[in-house]
Protein backbone atom coordinates (compact mmCIF):
# COMPACT_ATOMS: atom_id res chain seq x y z
CA UNK A 1 0.00 0.00 0.00
CA UNK A 2 1.32 3.41 -0.86
CA UNK A 3 2.38 5.32 2.10
CA UNK A 4 -0.57 8.27 0.97
CA UNK A 5 -3.50 5.92 0.16
CA UNK A 6 -5.82 5.05 2.74
CA UNK A 7 -7.65 1.66 3.42
CA UNK A 8 -10.75 1.85 1.49
CA UNK A 9 -8.57 3.55 -1.99
CA UNK A 10 -6.67 0.46 -1.81
CA UNK A 11 -9.53 -2.12 -0.89
CA UNK A 12 -11.36 -0.18 -4.47
CA UNK A 13 -8.33 -0.84 -6.25
CA UNK A 14 -8.58 -4.32 -5.23
CA UNK A 15 -11.94 -4.75 -5.62
CA UNK A 16 -11.73 -3.01 -9.46
CA UNK A 17 -9.08 -6.02 -9.53
CA UNK A 18 -10.79 -8.68 -8.50
CA UNK A 19 -14.03 -8.10 -10.74
CA UNK A 20 -11.55 -7.62 -13.76
CA UNK A 21 -9.84 -11.15 -13.02
CA UNK A 22 -13.51 -12.46 -12.42
CA UNK A 23 -14.61 -11.29 -15.54
CA UNK A 24 -11.60 -13.01 -17.19
CA UNK A 25 -12.00 -16.10 -15.67
CA UNK A 26 -15.83 -16.10 -16.80
CA UNK A 27 -14.95 -15.47 -20.21
CA UNK A 28 -11.91 -17.73 -20.03
CA UNK A 29 -14.54 -20.79 -18.47
CA UNK A 30 -17.03 -19.56 -20.76
CA UNK A 31 -14.96 -20.19 -24.06
CA UNK A 32 -13.79 -23.21 -22.39
CA UNK A 33 -17.18 -24.54 -21.90
CA UNK A 34 -17.58 -24.11 -25.34
CA UNK A 35 -14.79 -25.80 -26.46
CA UNK A 36 -15.75 -28.35 -24.06
CA UNK A 37 -19.04 -28.74 -26.25
CA UNK A 38 -17.08 -28.46 -29.33
CA UNK A 39 -14.87 -31.39 -28.57
CA UNK A 40 -17.65 -33.29 -26.61
CA UNK A 41 -19.50 -33.72 -29.95
CA UNK A 42 -16.31 -34.37 -31.97
CA UNK A 43 -16.09 -37.32 -29.36
CA UNK A 44 -19.45 -38.14 -30.05
CA UNK A 45 -19.03 -38.08 -33.55
CA UNK A 46 -15.65 -40.25 -33.29
CA UNK A 47 -16.96 -42.94 -30.45
CA UNK A 48 -20.09 -43.14 -33.33
CA UNK A 49 -17.73 -44.06 -35.82
CA UNK A 50 -15.78 -45.99 -33.64
CA UNK A 51 -19.43 -48.24 -32.87
CA UNK A 52 -19.60 -48.64 -36.37
CA UNK A 53 -16.73 -49.49 -37.50
CA UNK A 54 -16.60 -52.10 -34.22
CA UNK A 55 -20.12 -53.54 -35.68
CA UNK A 56 -18.40 -53.90 -39.12
CA UNK A 57 -15.38 -55.23 -38.24
CA UNK A 58 -18.14 -58.05 -36.07
CA UNK A 59 -19.95 -58.52 -39.34
CA UNK A 60 -16.66 -59.29 -40.98
CA UNK A 61 -15.33 -61.43 -38.20
CA UNK A 62 -18.81 -63.17 -37.98
CA UNK A 63 -18.97 -63.62 -41.93
CA UNK A 64 -15.04 -64.55 -41.79
CA UNK A 65 -15.70 -67.51 -38.85
CA UNK A 66 -18.54 -68.71 -41.53
CA UNK A 67 -16.44 -69.15 -44.03
CA UNK A 68 -14.00 -70.96 -42.17
CA UNK A 69 -16.75 -73.24 -41.25
CA UNK A 70 -17.52 -73.84 -44.70
CA UNK A 71 -13.81 -74.32 -45.53
CA UNK A 72 -13.25 -76.92 -42.70
CA UNK A 73 -16.65 -78.59 -43.71
CA UNK A 74 -15.22 -79.03 -47.76
CA UNK A 75 -12.30 -80.41 -46.46
CA UNK A 76 -14.03 -83.01 -44.03
CA UNK A 77 -16.06 -83.72 -47.57
CA UNK A 78 -12.69 -83.57 -49.43
CA UNK A 79 -10.64 -85.95 -46.95
CA UNK A 80 -14.10 -88.38 -46.42
CA UNK A 81 -14.13 -88.71 -50.45
CA UNK A 82 -10.31 -89.29 -50.56
CA UNK A 83 -10.79 -91.75 -48.01
CA UNK A 84 -13.76 -93.30 -50.08
CA UNK A 85 -12.16 -93.04 -53.10
CA UNK A 86 -8.85 -94.88 -51.49
CA UNK A 87 -11.19 -97.75 -50.34
CA UNK A 88 -12.48 -98.16 -53.76
CA UNK A 89 -8.98 -98.12 -55.45
CA UNK A 90 -7.91 -100.68 -53.03
CA UNK A 91 -10.81 -102.69 -53.74
CA UNK A 92 -10.17 -102.58 -57.45
CA UNK A 93 -6.73 -103.34 -57.02
CA UNK A 94 -7.34 -106.34 -55.01
CA UNK A 95 -10.04 -107.48 -57.60
CA UNK A 96 -7.01 -106.87 -60.47
CA UNK A 97 -4.33 -108.58 -58.55
CA UNK A 98 -6.65 -111.62 -57.88
CA UNK A 99 -7.70 -111.70 -61.88
CA UNK A 100 -3.94 -111.36 -62.75
CA UNK A 101 -3.27 -114.07 -60.48
CA UNK A 102 -6.37 -116.18 -62.05
CA UNK A 103 -5.01 -115.67 -65.09
CA UNK A 104 -1.75 -116.71 -64.58
CA UNK A 105 -2.93 -119.57 -63.07
CA UNK A 106 -5.15 -120.29 -66.52
CA UNK A 107 -1.71 -119.89 -68.12
CA UNK A 108 0.29 -122.19 -66.40
CA UNK A 109 -2.61 -124.86 -66.34
CA UNK A 110 -2.81 -125.09 -70.07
Amino acid sequence: MADNMTFQEFYNIMDKRVDKLEACVVDKFGVLNDRMVDIAVVMGKIDTRLDNGAKRFEAMAAAEIKQEIQIRKLEDEALAARSRFSLVAKIFGGVFLLLQLGLAVLVLLK
